[in-house]
């Protein structure tokens, strides 16, 4: 979210499934999570499907979780890496209605590019686990 702190629900495109309520009869008429995707992404699919089935994907700041993000991905940095561009890539293709078909080839070169510049980066920080 911005950096101004809401007090009410507001509707958005996606919410982080580290914290997700879903009722198990809109999650189940979309058919769940797609497990084609791996480690990122499948959050936004699930709100995006779910969105075209006519439900609404809201931000509640009331409630709190502490997400201590990069504990698996810090271990295989570079597997993760290759993980989130992989799964962008099947995001654009899954949703991107006929312009993804046309544009698949330039966005995977960009993609791949910025995958390979994240790649070259990492390898030159220090004490970085690979």
């Amino acid at each position: 979210m911005a950096a101004e702190a809401l007090d009410h629900p507001l509707e958005v495109d996606w919410v982080s499934g580290a914290c997700m309520m879903v009722e198990r009869n809109a999650f189940e008429s979309v058919g769940g999570m797609d497990e084609q995707f791996f480690l990122y992404w499948e959050d936004a699919d699930l709100c995006f499907r779910l969105k075209r089935a006519g439900r609404l994907t809201v931000y509640n700041p009331v409630g709190g979780i502490t997400h201590l993000t990069s504990r698996s991905s810090s271990l295989a940095r570079r597997q993760s890496l290759i993980a989130f561009h992989r799964s962008a890539y099947r995001y654009f293709r899954k949703h991107g209605g006929r312009l993804a078909h046309a544009a698949a080839p330039l966005v995977f070169l960009v993609l791949q590019a910025r995958l390979f510049l994240k790649l070259v980066s990492l390898k030159l920080r220090p004490n970085n686990p690979r």
